[in-house]
């Protein structure tokens, strides 16, 4: 198993709901964890392994899929079986080579012991359904940026979904890196804290690059941070390891998908509206719900109300995907057909309406 991070914090109320679908008798076999890029799922994932380790007197297993690898590498289910089994002390010649037979292999090894398995950066449901337990007492947890449970997940699997940090959660974990130095300035770490949207991945970028820059004071940090426009820009390896993250999510879509994605930001306030998210890509509002949904699982967030929000840094990433790739005639067009939309719903004179006609200039 990985070690736990030195740095983890906050999470208190998913690790005891955790604590608590596993208490007692019940019958809980897997804990799927899914939210979106640079949530922090992994980190998540191998503290409660680290928790919950003495539980499975029996040992650990431990593979990274590499469900969302931008090049390609996804690990199959015969690589990571194969894997396994040589770790449970089957010999190479006697693992079968058929997918079937290593996995009922793998099952009747397992079902007798009380293993915890961690199966990091899944795909998809027909990536990990091999890799389960059939019997026993073992507990799998897997992480994915999409959520691997319901009608065709595994049974007694409960999902844990992370959103981003809370504003105490993410100043718990500046303190943690920077020490004195976030504690005695306050309202730096708070516009970093703002900047960075609660997203551990970027809040830990900034703090490393931070400290890889002594004398750098957290004033300067912010200010930096402020002059990037939602961007991590100015941090160099920061801004494109988070880029890189986003990446992952971004080439798995359909090009559907990815062209919605890239539309988004031109919707003037953060939330928005299954009606105006189809206006924005010409699309009918059928088709606008599956793409919505197939972006929700790993890119958008639901406050509710059947609205939909993009965190801050993503949104920036996906301007600039739009602003290089798109047409800026078919970007004038999409501003224009929402303008039109909230014309009808909020009347032309709405502030709403406004901010649309002043985006529109824009790409006059």
């Amino acid at each position: 198993m990985p070690a736990d991070h030195p740095y983890f914090a906050g999470r208190r109320g998913v690790v005891a709901a955790a604590a608590e679908l596993l208490a007692g008798d019940r019958r809980t076999t897997a804990l799927a964890i899914d939210g979106m890029p640079g949530v922090g799922k992994t980190t998540l994932a191998v503290h409660l392994a680290h928790l919950l380790a003495g539980r499975y007197p029996d040992g650990q297993l431990h593979a990274d899929l590499r469900g969302f690898d931008s090049g390609g590498a996804v690990m199959t289910p015969t690589e990571a079986l194969r894997g396994f089994l040589w770790s449970l002390g089957v010999a190479p010649a006697a693992i079968p080579a058929e997918l079937h037979g290593q996995a009922g292999l793998y099952r009747s090894l397992l079902a007798e012991r009380r293993m915890l398995i961690l199966l990091d950066n899944c795909r998809d449901w027909d990536q990990v359904r091999h890799l389960l337990p059939g019997t026993g007492g073992s507990l799998v947890i897997a992480t994915s940026r999409r959520r691997i449970t319901g009608a065709g997940g595994p049974a007694g699997a409960h999902p844990l979904h992370l959103d981003p940090l809370t504003d105490v959660e993410a100043r718990e974990l500046l303190t943690r890196w920077l020490g004195d130095a976030a504690a005695a300035d306050p309202a730096s770490v708070d516009e970093i804290i703002a900047r960075c949207g609660g997203l551990p991945l970027a809040l830990a970028l900034v703090a490393t690059r931070t400290l890889g820059r002594p004398g750098l004071s957290l004033p300067a940090v912010a200010g930096e941070l402020a002059a990037a426009d939602g961007r991590l820009a100015g941090f160099g390896d920061a801004h494109a390891d988070l880029e890189t993250a986003f990446s992952w999510s971004y080439r798995a879509l359909t090009p559907e998908a990815a062209r919605l994605f890239r539309l988004l930001p031109l919707h003037p306030t953060g939330e928005l509206s299954t009606e105006t998210a189809a206006a924005l890509g010409g699309l009918p509002l059928r088709v606008a719900r599956g793409l919505l949904a197939e972006l929700g699982a790993q890119l958008l967030i639901q406050p509710g109300d059947g609205r939909w929000r993009m965190h801050d840094l993503l949104r920036a990433y996906a301007a600039d995907l739009g602003e290089e790739h798109d047409d800026p005639a078919q970007r004038a067009a999409a501003v224009a057909r929402v303008h039109e939309v909230l014309a009808w719903t909020g009347g032309t004179d709405s502030p709403m309406a406004r901010r649309i006609r002043d985006r529109l200039r824009g790409h006059r």
